[in-house]
């Protein structure tokens, strides 16, 4: 599962118009015909699956991002680090940019600390990782210090951009 969602997360804040396949919300499988096609009214529209929520969520600041300022849109992304594992995206200027953090360790990957550079990030700015509610404080330095594990993808936004959107209760 953590796979999908880093494939989903990567696909939701790349530049361009996010492509979600029906049905990828209640993690159907697909394959061939007829499969490739699977009702969702067999899911009963579960709105509490997983990947439900992880699209809802990155939508939301996604469209956060959008109204914050429209330019948005047309900031292209770009990676900020990448290893032979992770690669790590920014999309955004200054005071909005989204931060994507994409692994491809699955769910048996390693906890470790990624320390990011380059995010637009202040010092002491306080930023919400947007999958799990979580606030960070950047470092001293303007430094982003990213809590890795279970192949999980981790996406930042500014807590004062997010202030009053509705993310994750903000």
């Amino acid at each position: 599962m953590s796979l999908d969602q880093n494939a989903i997360a990567f696909a939701m804040l790349a530049d361009g118009i996010p492509i979600v396949y029906e049905g990828q919300e209640q993690h159907y499988s697909g394959g061939s015909t007829p499969n490739n096609r699977e009702a969702i009214w067999t899911s009963g529209y579960n709105t509490s699956s997983t990947l439900y929520k992880v699209i809802a969520s990155l939508n939301h600041v996604r469209n956060q991002a959008i109204y914050v300022s429209p330019n948005y849109l047309t900031y292209l992304a770009y990676p900020i680090y990448s290893d032979s594992s992770t690669i790590v995206m920014r999309k955004g200027y200054a005071g909005n940019q989204v931060i994507g953090v994409f692994t491809n360790q699955g769910a048996n990957g390693a906890s470790h600390t990624l320390t990011l550079r380059s995010t637009g990030f202040t010092a002491g700015e306080q930023v919400i990782e947007i999958l799990s509610c979580t606030i960070v404080t950047v470092d001293s330095n303007s430094n982003l210090g990213v809590a890795m594990g279970k192949g999980l993808p981790k996406v930042f936004y500014p807590l004062s951009s997010a202030t009053g959107s509705g993310i994750c209760g903000y």
